[in-house]
């Protein structure tokens, strides 16, 4: 999405998410869950550094989700599609 955080730092369609801060990414699930938790109690954004594979290569960029509340609670989002098209 335009103006979106993933936007922000250079994400692209197609890129494949190795890791997140270290942490090695299972499936889209977890991938949604570990931007979702990129925000403290208090709505202060963190970065999380991402091992990203595009085209072949490795990449480690700063991606820093936007704090947005849910339901009471605060939680990251990217602005990206995470695991492909919804159906």
């Amino acid at each position: 999405m335009d103006g979106g955080a993933a936007q922000a730092a250079g994400l692209r369609a197609g890129d494949r998410v190795q890791a997140v801060d270290g942490v090695s990414v299972r499936d889209g699930q977890h991938l949604r869950s570990l931007i979702r938790s990129a925000v403290g109690p208090a709505g202060e954004a963190r970065a999380q550094q991402w091992r990203l594979e595009r085209q072949g290569q490795v990449l480690d960029i700063e991606v820093r989700p936007t704090p947005e509340q849910r339901d009471g609670a605060w939680v990251g989002r990217i602005g990206a599609y995470v695991g492909g098209l919804p159906a």
